[in-house]
């Protein structure tokens, strides 16, 4: 430990500390087949909350590693809500990032890390990894996004207590900078072609499930129910389909009618189940 920086003695030493309760609440996780789990948190001025199940491996990190390389800084640095990624761990990549060759050098051949951003500019997310040898193993990971989002819900509230420690002193820092800040603007453009795109391609004849049953939306339910989905009034939604608000009115009491649901909230939140596991958000 003779190159352990200074400022992240406290942050190590409360790493191991919690590393019980840490594998415990992530036992459901190594019963689905992955090996090692890691959660971090990072501040825009360089600060961050890092644990990782194996102990050894977190004191390599704040010890050895020194900063964190160039794909991980890219990555960190994106601009989307929320992201994805499945790491490679070949040849230039274990050069260019010492965070995936200390992973390597620990017998991990794959992760896979889901981050998100909030308005503060601070960073948040979680990996998965396997010491699977198997080249086609990544698949496991895309197949399975939806339980590990699961996943990530879940570990946000059993651990509460870790991930908002009470003590400045618990973050780790490599004293590197990172422009991690979301731009709502464009952020809400994007999400907004996204639902423009899904509209326009959606297939034929889509079906709801709701209190009623199954119910097949007409073209134009549908086109009310996504305007409706973005915060648009009656009136402005009649604007955009050349139609009077009194007969959105009648499409929406309609809905309402077929799917036993009496609110606009209720409704867009039955749309949205169809439309957000395609779009990340």
């Amino acid at each position: 430990m003779d190159s352990l920086i200074e400022v992240n003695k406290t942050a190590l030493e409360y790493c191991k500390v919690v590393n019980k309760q840490l594998n415990s609440i992530c036992e459901p996780l190594f019963n689905l087949g992955l090996h090692y789990f890691n959660y971090f948190k990072l501040l825009k001025d360089g600060r961050f909350l890092l644990f990782f199940t194996d102990v050894e491996l977190t004191e390599k990190w704040l010890t050895k590693l020194g900063g964190f390389g160039d794909i991980t800084k890219t990555l960190f640095e994106k601009k989307e809500p929320k992201s994805y990624f499945c790491a490679s761990f070949d040849e230039n990549s274990l050069k260019k990032d010492p965070t995936v060759a200390l992973l390597s050098d620990h017998g991990i051949t794959s992760e896979f890390a889901i981050l998100k951003r909030d308005n503060c500019g601070s960073l948040t997310g979680c990996g998965f990894f396997s010491t699977n040898k198997d080249p086609l193993f990544s698949r496991f990971y895309i197949e399975s996004i939806p339980l590990l989002e699961h996943f990530l819900q879940y570990f946000e509230l059993k651990a509460k207590n870790l991930i908002n420690p009470p003590d400045d002193k618990l973050f780790a820092n490599f004293h590197q900078k990172f422009n991690i800040s979301m731009q709502l603007e464009e952020t809400n453009t994007h999400k907004n072609k996204i639902n423009q795109f899904l509209l326009e391609t959606k297939l034929p004849g889509t079906i709801l499930k709701c209190k009623t049953g199954d119910i097949r939306l007409t073209n134009r339910e549908e086109e009310c129910l996504f305007h409706l989905s973005l915060g648009k009034t009656f009136k402005e939604i009649g604007h955009s389909l050349g139609l009077s608000p009194r007969t959105i009115e009648y499409y929406f009491n309609r809905l309402k009618e077929r799917s036993g649901y009496q609110s606009r909230e209720e409704l867009i939140i039955l749309f949205n189940k169809g439309m957000k596991p395609l779009i990340g958000y």
